[in-house]
């Protein structure tokens, strides 16, 4: 049994919750150590989020849900302009995961800002691309909260609802761009 994450290993924060894939057969106290772990670096780390959520079930079709994301991204960048634009070089890192929400960051992103880099990004290679798993993992956990869908996995990782938002989500709140 694997006693302890090293501490340069990537944390996947859903599967590491859920025990699933690389963290099948760990200890739920060994896993929790490595979650904790990202989550101090997330909570001390100097960055902030906007985090973009669906209920695929609401868009029967796929351009329904890729035009509502490219329009609420695009009111969003608009709505923050200057912040973003006091930037003199972005560069977005993702992984490929969907091919929408890909096509949807270069048809918004690329005519916003004149210097862009999009780059491939290996969750292993970039702790910052773990963080952000992190805060959509936990933004996922408040949905399922609020609809009391929590899952077994979720509760006995987190210990309650109650405990997920004090311990969890009010801390990372302020972390999150309006």
């Amino acid at each position: 049994m694997l006693e302890e994450l090293p501490s340069d290993q990537e944390i996947h924060t859903g599967p590491a919750i859920r025990g699933e894939d690389e963290y099948r057969g760990v200890p739920v106290e060994t896993r929790k150590r490595g979650f904790d772990r990202l989550f101090a670096f997330a909570r001390e780390v100097p960055v902030t989020h906007k985090i973009f959520s669906y209920r695929k079930r609401e868009y029967p079709e796929r351009a329904e849900l890729k035009a509502a994301f490219s329009q609420a991204l695009g009111h969003f960048m608009r709505d923050n302009a200057a912040y973003f634009l006091s930037f003199d070089k972005v560069t977005v890192y993702y992984d490929n995961g969907q091919a929408d929400v890909t096509d949807v960051l270069t048809a918004v992103l690329k005519p916003f800002f004149f210097d862009i880099d999009f780059r491939l990004a290996a969750p292993s290679r970039y702790r910052l691309f773990q963080v952000a798993d992190l805060h959509c993992t936990l933004e996922l956990l408040r949905l399922k909260s609020e609809e009391n869908r929590l899952s077994r996995s979720d509760m006995y990782f987190l210990g309650s609802r109650r405990r997920l938002q004090k311990n969890y989500l009010t801390k990372l709140d302020h972390k999150q761009l309006s």
